[in-house]
């Protein structure tokens, strides 16, 4: 397993590490009611980084 050090990270880590932080703006800003269309949104950005870090171990595999 490769160290990514600040410098040399994967594109990757920079696509998830956004989207995560998209997820804790919306969990901020959304208070302490329970809002479903920003559980909605927090959903569809947690799968993108799924998708992501998916796409990204199976690039790893074939090599």
């Amino acid at each position: 397993m490769s160290d990514f050090t600040e410098h040399s990270e994967h594109p990757v880590v920079d696509r998830v590490r956004d989207l995560l932080n998209q997820v804790d703006s919306l969990q901020q800003t959304g208070g302490e009611a329970f809002d479903l269309v920003g559980l909605a949104r927090q959903g569809a950005l947690l799968e993108r980084a799924h998708e992501e870090l998916t796409e990204a171990l199976e690039g790893v595999e074939r090599r």
